[in-house]
Order: structure tokens, then C-alpha cells, then sequence
């Protein structure tokens, strides 16, 4: 448990909108679904190592649930947060919620407590969930990069009188009282906090059913809600940004606009929602002026795995012959070949 007392006192430390620079690489939804993702953007994205990386690695949350490998993605990126403090930044999710973690009726086996229950007994799992938890009601719920783009796990809170909703969302406690146990001292910042993990952008269908203001009912549930058009300028127009980056919603194709261009949800997991073998994950590369958008190939075979397979045919090889050693020759080029493909979004 180190690593976690380690992780909260390091978190409890940063400003819950934080203000970084680029360069930075933008991650989304990971849950855990796909080990190989993580190792894709390992040797894509941070090859030496975090402390090594070109520029910061941001990730917006949800690192939990629905996938089966919950504890070992959540032990991986509070162990890079600990190796490149200055480096790495982890934003909280929906899912890094009490309520929704422990949620097994809904999630079965790939439920982060029923994952710790299943690792380290009943009690002894509980504590372990309840240990990680305490290190997410610490993470940041914002951040701004290069005082133009607005990275979040959900969406804008709705604003509220006269305070701006950076200002709000500064003023959340560390230990934000988003759900149970921490009281809720303060119900409109408990309910900021809400908004930016759970909102989503209005569908196209429903933007004429957003208020004046912009915001509406939210398919999720009575207590969640979407930003249309009209509030996603307002939020620029007052905080002086060009666009929102945020998670919190699948897409086959890792990356998708909305708003007229001004809001990106990125999606860091190709084996989640039943998004099928085609789905590609994908990070964002924020440079120069300039966003980049990073796509996992699904050809793509991770450095490891290419080392056991070319290992396994180098034994083949020696006692099929040198045709089966070019042929294996040629399997790991063209593996290597799938790591990525990019695409320039924004001048």
C-alpha cells in the first residue's frame, strides 16, 4: 500500500485544474480492457521510460473496470506518476467513483472490487479497493495546456452565478466529496465536480432540447447532463480557449469531433464496448500550435510480444531452415510496420 500513500500525498498536492505545457500526449478511456494499449503507448509514446518522455503524458481517467486488469493499470500509471511527477498527470474519471467501482451487479468480474475481491480475498480486497480510492478522490479534475485547450474526463460544469466554472472547479477539495465517504460541506462544488466526470456533448438530436443556457437532460440518468453548442462557446469565449479535449465516450476510431469542431473526445482502449476487432485506440499529441492524433493499428504487435514470437521462430528456424527464418523475417516487419499511423488535425 506504499504506492498509494505515496500517490495521495502527491496528488492532494496539485491544483485540481492543473496548468501544463506542451508538448503533452492526451490520453483517454483506458479501463483496464487491454494491456496491449498500454504497451502500445509505451513503446510508442514513452520508449525510455516517463522521466524520458518528449514532453508530459496526460491521462483523463476511467483506468478501472470492465476490462480484467483493473489493479495492474492502476498500480503501472500511479508508479509512472511517482517515477516523472513534473511528467505524468492523472485526471479522475466516472469510474475512479466509489459507487461506480464497486458497482459488480452491472460489471461482474470486470468490477475493480469484485477484481480485488477475486485477487486478495473478500476483506482483504475491500481494503485494498478502499486504499486505491482515497489515491482517486485525490487526482486533479482538469487541465489547461498552453492556456488554449481544456482537458477534462467528462465536460464543462454549468456555470454558476458570477464564479467561472476554472474558478469552481479550483475550489473543489483534494478530497473531492463527489460520492461517499468525504461530507459534502459544499453541495454546489460537490455537484461541479459531478459534472465534470459525468457530462457528455448533446447529440445532434438533442441539441434543441438544451436550455439558454446551453446544458440539458442527459440520456445517463436524471442526475447527469450534456452541453450543447451554445455552451461550449461560452465556456471558450469566457476562459479565452479554442477546444475541449475529453474522454468518457467510446469510438471505434479512438478519436471523434464534435461542436463544430471545438470539442475532441479521445478514446485510449480498443477492447472496450463491444466496439469490435476493427476498433483502434488512439492519443492525442499536443505540439507546436498543432494536435496530432496517434492511432494503435490493429496489426499492431507490442515490442514484447514481437520478442517471444521472434524468438520462438529463430528456434523454428533452426531446425526448418533459413526459409523459415525469412519468413518470420518478414512476419516481424510487417508487425512493426502496424505501430502507428498519424494524422494532422489543426493548424
Amino acid at each position: 500500500m506504499g504506492l498509494c500513500d505515496q500517490a495521495s500525498a502527491l496528488l492532494e498536492q496539485e491544483a485540481r485544474c492543473l496548468t501544463l505545457q506542451s508538448p503533452c500526449h492526451v490520453f483517454g478511456d483506458i479501463h483496464a480492457g487491454n494491456l496491449d494499449d498500454l504497451h502500445f503507448f509505451a513503446d510508442t509514446v514513452w520508449p525510455r521510460g516517463a522521466r524520458l518522455a518528449p514532453g508530459r503524458l496526460l491521462f483523463l481517467g476511467d483506468y478501472v473496470d470492465r476490462g480484467a486488469a483493473s489493479l495492474e493499470c492502476v498500480a503501472y500509471l500511479l508508479a509512472l506518476k511517482l517515477t516523472a511527477p513534473r511528467k505524468v498527470f492523472l485526471l479522475r474519471g466516472n469510474h475512479e467513483l466509489r459507487d461506480v467501482s464497486s458497482w459488480v451487479e452491472y460489471y461482474g468480474a470486470g468490477s475493480f472490487l469484485a477484481q480485488c475481491s477475486a485477487r486478495f480475498g473478500g476483506e482483504r480486497g475491500a481494503h485494498v479497493w478502499e486504499v486505491v480510492n482515497t489515491v482517486f478522490d485525490r487526482m486533479p479534475l482538469a487541465a489547461v495546456v498552453d492556456g488554449d485547450l481544456f482537458c477534462i474526463h467528462g465536460g464543462i460544469p454549468r456555470p454558476r452565478g458570477a464564479l467561472s466554472q476554472i474558478d469552481a472547479i479550483q475550489r473543489v477539495p483534494a478530497a473531492a466529496a463527489v460520492s461517499p465517504p468525504y461530507p459534502c460541506e459544499d453541495p454546489d462544488l460537490s455537484r461541479v465536480a459531478y459534472e465534470c466526470l459525468w457530462s457528455d456533448p448533446a447529440s445532434a438530436s438533442r441539441e434543441g432540447a438544451m436550455d439558454g443556457a446551453g446544458y440539458g437532460a442527459n440520456p445517463r440518468g436524471a442526475t447527469a447532463q450534456c452541453f450543447g453548442r451554445a455552451a461550449v462557446e461560452a465556456f471558450l469565449a469566457r476562459h479565452g480557449l479554442s477546444y475541449i479535449i475529453r474522454a468518457h465516450e467510446k469510438t471505434a476510431e479512438g478519436v471523434a469531433l464534435s461542436k463544430g469542431g471545438r470539442v475532441l473526445t479521445v478514446f485510449s482502449t480498443s477492447k472496450d464496448h463491444d466496439l469490435g476487432g476493427g476498433a483502434v485506440s488512439a492519443c492525442l499529441l499536443i505540439d507546436d500550435g498543432c494536435i496530432e492524433v496517434i492511432t494503435k493499428d490493429p496489426g499492431y504487435e507490442s515490442r514484447t510480444d514481437r520478442r517471444k514470437r521472434a524468438a520462438a521462430a529463430e528456434a523454428a528456424a533452426s531446425q526448418a531452415g533459413a526459409a523459415a527464418d525469412r519468413a518470420a523475417g518478414a512476419a516481424s516487419a510487417a508487425a512493426a510496420a502496424a505501430v502507428a499511423r498519424t494524422k494532422f488535425l489543426f493548424p
